[in-house]
């Protein structure tokens, strides 16, 4: 059991064979050794739940937040590299894929958002989920997503 965060969690990722990252209710996102148990970094940043964390490469983590935006953060500094707006309501999946080139996010406002990583410039809106995006997903090679609505 990692105990730290002061609200619930609502997203993990393995980051390593010893690292995970979650994001939480309380507005950050904390790394933790999975040896130890102990939370080895906060990354603050976001003002609102983080709901959603992902690899981006082996140094890079991105998560996405109810404040409508997507942060990629340095693992190795924890340092914020980029925040990404563009959504118009909560962000509640981010995804990566396989090369670290492409972001997609799916939010509350229905839409379904593709990301240049390096950039941080939204590349294509997909709009055709009413209700909200609640999960998205990338095929390793980036060429295919696939979005949930919410029910």
């Amino acid at each position: 059991v990692l105990e730290g965060h002061s609200n619930a969690v609502l997203s993990v990722c393995v980051v390593s064979a010893s690292l995970l990252a979650s994001g939480s209710r309380d507005d950050t996102v904390r790394i933790w050794d999975l040896d130890t148990g102990e939370c080895t970094r906060v990354l603050e940043g976001h003002s609102d739940w983080v709901k959603s964390v992902c690899l981006l490469g082996p140094s890079l983590l991105v998560s996405g937040s109810k404040d409508k935006t997507l942060r990629i953060w340095d693992l190795g500094t924890g340092e914020c590299m980029k925040e990404l707006k563009g959504h118009t309501n909560e962000v509640n999946s981010v995804a990566a894929s396989g090369d670290g080139r492409r972001l997609m996010s799916g939010g509350g406002d229905s839409a379904v958002r593709v990301w240049d990583s390096a950039t941080g410039k939204c590349l294509k809106v997909f709009q055709e989920l009413s209700g909200g995006v609640n999960s998205v997903s990338v095929s390793l090679d980036g060429r295919r997503v696939v979005a949930k609505k919410a029910a």
